[in-house]
C-alpha cells in the first residue's frame, strides 16, 4: 500500500525559511514531523511517497529547495528517518568518469566519497545536487543506479562517507605568501605557457597556491619561504622563451579563503565580500574563484582586519 503526501496535507514533512527557490530546509522541525508523521506510516507497512523538492516555510507558504532538488529530499528523509539505505534511481547508471553524451570512453565509477560526489555536483555534473551530500550520514548506505534495472538491488556507483565536515566560513592560510609575476607577451595565447613555467616549481617541491593570467603577465602564488628558490627557478625559465621579458616578486602577502556552497547561487557574492574591504582601505592584491571558494590576497598586515571583516560579509551573503 502506497500513500501520496504533498504540502497541503498535515503529514508533509519539509519544513524551511521562506527564501524560494533556494529555501533552507529546518533541519530539526522537519525531522521532529517526519518522527510524528512519516515513521508511523512505514511501520504500518504503508509506502509515503513524497513530492520532491517542495518544502512549506512555518506560515504554510510552498517553497523549493532549487533545482534537481528532489535528490535532497530523498537524503533528507533517509536521515530524519535514520534510514539504512538511500538510493537514487535516475536514467544513468550511476556516477560516470564523464558525461557520456560528450564522450563516448566515459565509464562508470563503482565508488565515490561524500566529498568528491559534492564537488563533481558543483562543478556541473547532473547526477546530483550538490546539496543532497549535506544530508548524507557516515552510517547511511547509499547508491545510484539506473530506472532500467527495475531493481532496487541493482549496482551502480556506491556513496561513501561523509569522512570531515565541511567547511563553511572563512580561514586563513598560516604563512606569508609571495606573488612571482612574469611579463612578456601572448601570455594568454600560448599554449603549455604555465605548463613549462610550473613544472620546474613541481620538481622542486615548491608548492603552488594560486595563478591569475593576463594577456600579458601571470602571477604565480608560493610560500614566502620558498620565493627566492622559485624567482631563480622563473628566471632561468625566461631566459630560455623569447615571450617572456622578465619576472618580478612581492612578498609579504596573506591568503584569505572564503567557502560556501551558497555562492554557486548568490549573485553578487564577490561584491558582497570585498566590499567591507575597500571601505576599510584594505588593498585588494588579487581575487581567485571557483564555483564554492573565493580566495582573496592582500597585504600580511591586513590580514586580521580583513579576516573580521570577511566574516561579518559572509552572513550576508548567507
Amino acid at each position: 500500500q502506497a500513500r501520496h503526501i504533498d504540502p497541503g496535507q498535515k503529514e508533509w514533512p519539509v519544513v524551511t525559511d521562506s527564501n524560494f527557490g533556494l529555501a533552507n530546509i529546518d533541519l530539526a522541525e522537519t525531522r521532529r514531523l517526519t518522527q510524528r508523521y512519516i515513521l508511523p506510516l512505514l511501520r504500518k507497512r504503508v509506502i509515503p511517497v513524497i513530492c520532491g523538492f517542495l518544502g512549506k516555510d512555518r506560515r504554510g507558504n510552498i517553497t523549493t529547495i532549487g533545482r534537481g532538488g528532489s535528490d535532497i529530499t530523498g537524503f533528507l528523509m533517509g536521515k530524519c528517518l535514520d534510514a539504512d539505505e538511500v538510493i537514487i534511481v535516475t536514467d544513468a547508471e550511476g556516477v560516470m568518469s564523464a558525461d557520456p553524451n560528450k564522450l563516448k570512453e566515459a565509464c562508470l565509477i563503482g565508488r565515490i566519497s561524500v566529498e568528491e560526489m559534492r564537488d563533481l555536483a558543483r562543478f556541473g555534473a547532473q547526477v546530483m545536487h550538490p546539496r543532497a551530500m549535506n544530508y548524507k550520514d557516515p552510517g547511511i548506505s547509499a547508491k545510484v543506479i539506473h530506472f532500467c534495472h527495475g531493481n532496487l538491488s541493482a549496482s551502480g556507483t556506491v556513496i561513501v562517507g561523509p569522512n570531515e565536515v565541511e567547511f563553511v566560513g572563512v580561514r586563513a592560510y598560516e604563512k606569508p605568501l609571495a606573488m612571482l609575476t612574469i611579463i612578456g607577451r601572448e601570455m594568454q595565447t600560448t599554449p603549455g605557457i604555465l605548463v613549462k613555467t610550473s613544472t620546474p616549481l613541481g620538481n622542486a617541491g615548491i608548492n603552488i597556491f594560486g595563478v591569475s593570467i593576463g594577456p600579458r603577465s601571470f602571477s604565480i602564488y608560493v610560500a614566502e619561504d620558498d620565493s627566492h628558490r622559485a624567482l631563480k627557478l622563473l628566471h632561468n625559465n625566461i631566459t630560455k622563451n623569447k615571450l617572456m621579458k622578465s619576472v618580478t616578486s612581492e612578498g609579504n602577502l596573506a591568503l584569505l579563503m572564503a567557502e560556501s556552497e551558497r555562492f554557486i547561487y548568490a549573485p553578487g557574492a564577490i561584491a558582497k565580500l570585498s566590499k567591507p574591504l575597500a571601505r576599510a582601505r584594505i588593498n585588494i592584491i588579487e581575487i581567485l574563484s571557483s564555483r564554492t571558494s573565493i580566495s582573496f590576497f592582500v597585504n600580511w598586515k591586513d590580514q586580521k582586519n580583513a579576516m573580521k571583516l570577511l566574516r561579518q560579509a559572509m552572513k550576508e551573503v548567507g
